[in-house]
């Protein structure tokens, strides 16, 4: 199963940048590909850093974001990604309650697959014990992006709110 969506952004920046995502899930594991078209360079891009590490903060800049919820259940998990490969996982209990780093052993797999695009594999075995449920699954997915200049831009699939809001229930549109 291949979905393939294109984010929006909250407020345009220029109408030559797109934001394209592809999913998939195989082998308990849920691979996404982020694919930026930014033909004039207008999105700052940072390099690939290693080791791959856990950094709060990442969307301070350009980063890649994912939201995944049990239908009929309140709580979800974030992930953030970057271009320089650093990524984190919260755990919210509940709309609006703390950020709270999810505690996992288990790392996502990041690669740079050209200058504009990123993939993520994300075991299904990082949540919860009865978390993932196949069928009764809502995922939003989302980006930042800092332009040359500093300034930020929020995508999205869906802006419900009259600011950009990420955790917003009724911006999780794809069912899994």
């Amino acid at each position: 199963m291949v979905k393939k969506v294109q984010l929006r952004p909250f407020n345009p920046i220029n109408k030559s940048l797109r934001l394209n995502v592809e999913l998939q899930i195989e082998d308990n594991c849920l691979t996404l590909t982020y694919d930026l078209y930014d033909p004039e360079n207008l999105i700052l891009i940072p390099y690939p850093e290693s080791p791959t590490t856990r950094v709060i903060g990442l969307w301070e800049s350009t980063c890649f974001e994912l939201f995944i919820r049990e239908k009929r259940e309140d709580h979800y998990f974030e992930f953030n990604f970057s271009f320089k490969e650093k990524w984190n996982c919260f755990y919210f209990p509940k709309p609006n309650a703390h950020l709270t780093e999810w505690p996992t052993d288990l790392l996502p797999s990041i690669s740079r697959l050209t200058p504009h695009q990123l993939e993520v594999n994300i075991p299904l075995s990082i949540f919860k014990k009865g978390f993932w449920q196949p069928g009764r699954m809502q995922l939003g997915i989302s980006a930042v992006l800092e332009d040359l200049q500093g300034d930020l831009s929020y995508w999205a699939l869906a802006h419900p709110d009259n600011k950009p809001n990420f955790h917003h229930f009724d911006s999780f549109l794809i069912n899994l």
